[in-house]
């Protein structure tokens, strides 16, 4: 068994897949809240323009498991979208749980 539990002291190891190049993408932020440790994805404006219109980064430090659970708390903001995006080969290819 693999157990992999993501250190979100930093934002080390994550990249922005989509969008590439200099329109939209997204920011991502290591913070503190109530002692908590807090990744923060926030899309950029300009985003709305692309096609598909989202964007998407990936750690990639993470392994690659075949079959396996996922367990993440996430807070929506009022725009109240997100995706948790696994088995994860590039933008086209991958699977996905989320809530619009």
């Amino acid at each position: 068994m693999i157990v992999y539990n993501r250190d979100v002291t930093n934002t080390q190891g994550w990249k922005v897949t989509h969008p590439t190049g200099d329109v939209g993408g997204m920011d991502i932020q290591a913070t503190q809240d109530n002692g908590k440790n807090v990744l923060t994805f926030e899309t950029k404006n300009g985003n709305e323009s692309n096609n598909p219109a989202y964007a998407l980064a990936v750690d990639e430090n993470s392994p690659q498991i075949q079959d396996g659970e996922i367990s993440a708390t996430v807070t929506a903001n009022a725009a109240g979208r997100f995706v948790l995006v696994f088995r994860y080969k590039d933008p086209k290819n991958s699977a996905a749980v989320g809530y619009d």
